[in-house]
């Protein structure tokens, strides 16, 4: 099965090395693609730099094949207010452009521990049966807290985040309606749409941690202006 990381990214500049070496040069499964899009073209301009250091560092030899790193701004209104809610549109960008069998998730405010992806593949390959599965996350930022990954959840809304999840590919896609952004509902209803497709979401790595996530403010997801 290939396996596909989508991730929007909207500032934080400084996660874009260690998150680029992490998927590249930690990971035990490196992804067959990896869609990173950024908000502005600033967001793209660093993304590469993280790269060429990279490489000009030994640690990767050239661009990985499947690495695309791509400018997706928000469409909006002349006094810069988004049309749509802009990761959601990000998001459903990649959805549009990938073939790969496996979707999992990234942004620039995560990191995924070096046999995350791994771990949920493997169980995916394991079990032809389930449709999506989830791992232990540690949240930082303005909802503190470790969400565990014990048991079979059939209704994820508001309780699981998006870097939390891989599943299989569906032709379902993020609901982009910018009521959704404050608070943050994009994924929960996602994931309402996802189990009607692929049923529960089943836990996977059992205690271990396998990503850190920082829970963002609407600032960080694109939601105010520019």
């Amino acid at each position: 099965m290939t396996l596909a990381i989508i991730g929007p990214f909207f500032g934080r500049h400084e996660n874009s090395l260690p998150l680029l070496k992490r998927l590249y040069v930690d990971s035990s499964l490196t992804p067959d693609e990896a869609w990173l899009m950024g908000e502005t073209q600033e967001d793209v301009d660093v993304l590469e730099g993280a790269l060429s250091a990279l490489i000009e560092h030994d640690m990767l030899t050239s661009r990985p094949a499947g690495l695309y790193i791509e400018h997706v701004p928000t469409p909006r209104t002349a006094t810069g207010k988004p049309l749509v809610l802009p990761y959601a549109n990000q998001i459903n960008y990649a959805l549009n452009k990938t073939g790969c069998d496996l979707i999992a998730y990234l942004d620039n405010g995560s990191m995924p521990w070096i046999t995350k992806y791994q771990v949920m593949a493997d169980a995916l390959g394991e079990h032809p049966e389930w449709g999506a599965v989830y791992c232990a996350q540690k949240r930082t930022g303005h909802a503190p807290m470790v969400a565990p990954a014990d048991v079979e959840v059939p209704d994820a809304f508001c309780a699981v985040n998006f870097t939390q999840v891989m599943h299989r590919w569906t032709p379902d896609r993020w609901p982009t309606d910018l009521k959704l952004g404050d608070p943050d509902l994009a994924d929960a209803y996602f994931w309402r749409e996802l189990h009607k497709t692929l049923g529960s979401f089943w836990p996977v790595g059992g205690d271990e941690i396998l990503d850190e996530h920082d829970m963002p403010s609407p600032a960080a997801l694109g939601m105010t202006k520019r």
